[in-house]
């Protein structure tokens, strides 16, 4: 009579199965231990990974103290040596200040990771950096990547939200204390080209593209404001602010990894009376 075989709620691929040698007598119970329940494992672990695309993150985070993790399919971590694979299908909500130690550092950016307990999906909030493919904590495959973000002065959690490997603020650092949070130039009023560090803050250094908010004010009859990449240049962004009791000018621009200067932008403006405001919006790692 044969038996039916269940694979594990949380399976382990199998790393070296053991195979009988020749001679050996026939043991049902040794086939089944050693290479049909391990193989069938694997079989289960790789259908968690693939069924409805595999691990794709969707997170929201809207204070200190709340973060949802929307399912994300499927977590592959390493337990001691080998990898196991654990269903993620219900929303989790998590608290990052909590897991960071009880309270963040400012200007800081901090990563969450999921790791696998007894079969059981645990978080941790880290300052150490993923590899550079954003897959695992750096020198640990035992703590897969979720997701990262970045704290302003208070020092607060930048709210946001994220889709796969796209992320998007949902809050603008207010103006008049400096570049800090995701405000990248504070009203900036350089009449000469000057460089704009836009990448290793709010926006990390190996995203593949942003997108920044600019806003420009002039208390003149009219201004200008030039940004881009080694002014002057045929692909910058110009700023026409209305001067008097006009609303100011804002523009939105996206930059992309091709640029050879990416990490750093430049700007001027026409005169002392015009500024220059930008913040990091959104990014693609």
């Amino acid at each position: 009579m044969t038996l039916p075989i269940t694979p594990a709620g949380a399976p382990f691929f199998p790393s070296h199965p053991n195979s009988p040698a020749n001679g050996d007598p026939l043991d049902a119970t040794q086939l089944r231990n050693d290479i049909e329940v391990p193989l069938l494992d694997g079989i289960e672990g790789a259908r968690l990974l693939l069924y409805g695309g595999g691990f794709y993150p969707r997170v929201k985070a809207t204070s200190n103290t709340d973060m949802v993790i929307q399912p994300m399919g499927a977590v592959i971590a390493k337990v001691g040596t080998d990898w196991q694979v654990v269903a993620h299908t219900l929303a989790t909500t998590i608290d990052p200040q909590t897991l960071a130690g009880g309270a963040f550092a400012a200007n800081t950016r901090y990563y969450v990771y999921a790791n696998l307990f007894a079969g059981v999906i645990t978080w941790s909030v880290s300052t150490t950096a993923p590899d550079a493919g954003y897959r695992y904590k750096t020198g640990d495959e035992q703590y897969q990547f979720v997701t990262t973000f970045y704290t302003d002065d208070v020092p607060d959690l930048l709210t946001y939200t994220q889709s796969g490997k796209t992320y998007t603020y949902a809050t603008v650092t207010a103006t008049g204390g400096g570049v800090r949070g995701n405000i990248l130039l504070d009203a900036g009023t350089a009449t000469v080209i000057t460089n704009v560090v836009t990448v290793g803050g709010a926006i990390p250094t190996g995203a593949s593209e942003y997108r920044l908010y600019g806003q420009s004010h002039t208390a003149a009859v009219a201004g200008f404001a030039y940004l881009g990449v080694a002014l002057p240049s045929p692909n910058s962004r110009v700023f026409l602010p209305p001067g008097g009791p006009f609303a100011p000018y804002t523009q939105e621009t996206t930059w992309a990894q091709l640029h050879s200067v990416f990490h750093t932008l430049q700007y001027f403006v026409d005169a002392g009376t015009t500024t220059l405001s930008l913040w990091a919006l959104q990014f693609t790692l």
